[in-house]
C-alpha cells in the first residue's frame, strides 16, 4: 500500500488494542463484514484475498468452501489470541503471485493510505481476469468520516486524519484498468449489549485515552446517534461506501493499464 508508513505506524501501537476489541466483542461489527461479503458475492471454490486483514474477522462471513488469504503489513496485527495469523506484506509488494485471486475484499483499512494507486495496481496484478475488488470504506464527507476526524482525532494520542473514498479514488480505480460495477452506500449498526460494552469496544478499537462513560456518550452523540434496540441493546449507526470494481476478462496481462 502506498503511503503505508502511516498505516504501519498507527497500528504498530494500536494493533493490540484493536485485536482486543474484536476478541472481546466478536459480534459487534458482524453486519459490517457480512455486508461486505454480500456485496462481493464470492462463489464456491474461489480464492479470496483479505487486504489489509487487520483483525482477520472477514473469514467468519465467507462461504465455507471459499479459500482465504490474509495480507497485512502492520506488525501490531502479527498475533492476537483468537485471531488467525496473516501473511506479511511490506506495503509495496504483496506476497502473492500474479493473477491468482478471484476476489479481493478490503474492509475499512485503506482510509489510512493517502495515495491508493499502488494498492489498486497490486490488486489488479493479483486478480484473475474477471476478478473483483470490493472496497468497503469510509466515504468522504460522511458522518463516519466526521466522527473519525473529530471525536477519534480528539481522544486518540496519535490523532486521526483519514483519506476517504471520493471521486479521485474512483478515477484511480478506472486508471488502473478496473470497470466500476457498482457504488453503494451501506448503512447498518454496530451492536452492543450495554453502554459499557460500547465504550470498552470503541476505546480499544480506536485507541482512545480514558474517558468517563457519560462524557464519552455526550461527546459521541455530537457525531453519531446512539440507539437502543427492543432487547435493551445499544446500536451505533455506521456506514461504509461499497465500490465493486472488476478486472475485465479480456485483459490477460497482470499489469495495470496505466496511471
Amino acid at each position: 500500500m502506498a503511503s503505508v508508513g502511516r498505516y504501519q505506524d498507527i497500528f504498530a501501537e494500536r494493533g493490540a488494542r484493536y485485536l482486543r476489541a474484536l476478541n472481546n466483542y466478536p459480534d459487534a461489527r458482524a453486519e459490517e463484514f457480512a455486508a461486505a461479503v454480500a456485496s462481493a458475492r464470492p462463489e464456491a471454490g474461489q480464492l479470496i484475498l483479505d487486504v489489509p486483514a487487520g483483525g482477520g474477522m472477514l473469514s467468519r462471513f465467507l462461504p465455507p468452501d471459499c479459500r482465504v488469504a490474509r495480507l497485512e503489513c502492520a506488525a501490531g496485527f502479527s498475533s492476537g489470541e483468537k485471531i488467525c495469523p496473516h501473511a506479511r506484506a511490506d506495503g509495496d509488494n504483496w506476497p502473492v503471485i500474479d493473477q491468482c485471486a478471484h476476489q479481493i475484499i478490503s474492509v475499512a483499512g485503506v482510509h489510512h493510505v493517502e495515495d491508493k494507486r499502488h494498492f489498486f495496481s497490486e490488486a489488479w496484478r493479483c486478480l484473475l481476469p474477471g476478478g473483483t475488488l470490493l472496497l468497503a470504506e469510509v466515504a468522504a464527507n460522511s458522518p463516519v468520516a466526521a466522527f473519525l476526524d473529530g471525536f477519534v482525532d480528539t481522544h486518540n494520542p496519535q490523532g486521526h486524519h483519514g483519506y476517504y473514498l471520493d471521486d479521485l479514488a474512483t478515477q484511480q480505480l478506472q486508471q488502473a484498468g478496473f470497470v466500476i460495477d457498482s457504488v453503494q452506500e451501506r448503512h447498518y449498526p454496530w451492536h452492543f449489549a450495554s453502554e459499557q460494552a460500547l465504550v470498552s469496544f470503541c476505546s480499544d478499537q480506536f485507541g482512545l485515552q480514558p474517558l468517563a462513560q457519560r462524557e464519552f456518550f455526550d461527546q459521541l452523540a455530537a457525531y453519531l446517534c446512539i440507539e437502543t434496540d427492543d432487547q435493551g441493546g445499544i446500536n451505533l449507526p455506521w456506514q461504509l461506501r461499497h465500490i465493486r470494481a472488476i478486472k475485465p476478462a479480456g485483459f490477460d496481462s497482470a499489469q495495470p493499464t496505466g496511471y
